[in-house]
Parts: C-alpha cells; sequence; structure tokens
C-alpha cells in the first residue's frame, strides 16, 4: 500500500494510495484524495506495499519526472507544474507500481482561526478587531482557483509589532497569536511567491 495525499490509487492494483491526517487532528480518518499538489511544497509518503495473490515485498519510490517533482528520503517535493508519475520499485529494479501526482502553482492563500478538526473553514477577512490578551489559532490553507491545493508550504510568518507574539507550534502552516493588551499590526505571511496579510487591532 502506498499512501499520499494528492494523487489516486495505484494504477497497477498493487497499491492504494490515502491522504494521512492533517497534524494535530485526531479524530479524522484517511480517505483517498485527488487535490494537486502545491508547486514548492512537500509531501509526506508513506509504504506498504501489498502485493495481490503473493507476499508483500519492500519497495522504494522513484519519480517518473524530476523536472515536475522529485522523492527524497520519503518525501516528494512539487518542483513546477504538470503531471508525473510516482514509481514503487522493487528490489530487483521491477516497477511493482505506480501513481500520478498533479502538481500546480498556487495563485492565492486564505487564513483560517483554528488548525486541524477545529479549523474554521471560513476564510478571515484582511482585518479584523481582537481583544486585549487574546490567543488565537491560526492556520494557512493554498488554492488554485477554488481547489485546495495538497503538501506542506514553506511559509514565513511575520508581525510588525513584537509585541503581538508569535508562536510555532510545530504544525505546518499553523501559529498560535498572543495578543498584547493593547495596540495594532500587520501579520504577514509568505509562501509558494504569494502574501497573504492580516491587520489586527485591539480593542477594549
Amino acid at each position: 500500500m502506498l499512501l499520499a495525499p494528492g494523487c489516486s490509487d495505484g494504477q497497477l492494483a498493487q497499491s492504494a494510495v490515502d491522504a494521512p491526517c492533517p497534524a494535530g487532528d485526531l479524530d479524522c480518518e484517511a480517505a483517498p484524495t485527488t487535490a494537486p499538489i502545491a508547486a514548492g511544497a512537500l509531501l509526506a509518503l508513506e509504504i506498504r506495499p501489498v502485493i495481490v495473490g503473493g507476499v508483500s515485498a519492500a519497495v522504494s519510490l522513484r519519480s517518473g519526472d524530476d523536472a515536475v517533482l522529485v522523492v527524497e528520503d520519503g518525501l516528494v517535493r512539487a518542483v513546477a507544474p504538470g503531471v508525473a508519475a510516482v514509481l514503487a520499485v522493487g528490489d530487483d529494479g521491477a516497477v511493482v507500481d505506480l501513481t500520478h501526482l498533479s502538481v500546480i502553482k498556487a495563485d492565492r492563500l486564505t487564513l483560517h482561526r483554528g488548525g486541524g478538526a477545529e479549523r474554521d473553514e471560513r476564510a478571515l477577512p484582511t482585518a479584523i478587531q481582537v481583544f486585549p490578551n487574546e490567543e488565537l489559532s491560526l492556520s494557512l490553507r493554498t488554492w488554485s482557483g477554488a481547489q485546495e491545493l495538497a503538501g506542506d508550504v514553506l511559509d514565513r510568518w511575520t508581525v510588525s509589532d513584537p509585541a503581538f507574539l508569535l508562536v510555532d507550534q510545530g504544525f505546518p502552516a499553523e501559529r498560535r497569536l498572543r495578543v498584547p493588551a493593547a495596540g495594532t499590526a500587520t501579520l504577514t505571511i509568505d509562501a509558494v511567491g504569494l502574501q497573504q496579510t492580516l491587520s489586527l487591532e485591539v480593542v477594549q
């Protein structure tokens, strides 16, 4: 079995491809997905070889087109838009199974309250009011048109006023923001060549 988001079941019927649950989502059950990967994102792969009518065999993963994606230490790095196969290769060099991954360039980012199972599906506007000493849990989503894209993007979060404290909890595309007793600030997130901002005003 080959587990990965952003693709379909193995086309030689020797493996299945599922989407692992988001980090921190303890109530999630993995399910198949056909979501494309954002160009520039990283995607974790898990291999569970299942040979129909025989015994399991150890396999490794290879990319069918390094110009679109590369496989390094169990991670797929989406390089550029396109479609490429991920090959499950046995010790003898034979292709045991394959699946195709689609890579798309993101054209927008959205910011949401909460993360994992607690994420609010509604995107935040570009400006919000917050209470003194409030603590916000925020998460970033990547899109191409109406399609949400898979993969962990390399993101950079900054805030204009250091009194607004950003805390990295170790989950991809998520941060916690601790609000001071008073003030205004702009939160800026840069990812996959795009930028999203959120203006914050503390109200008494």
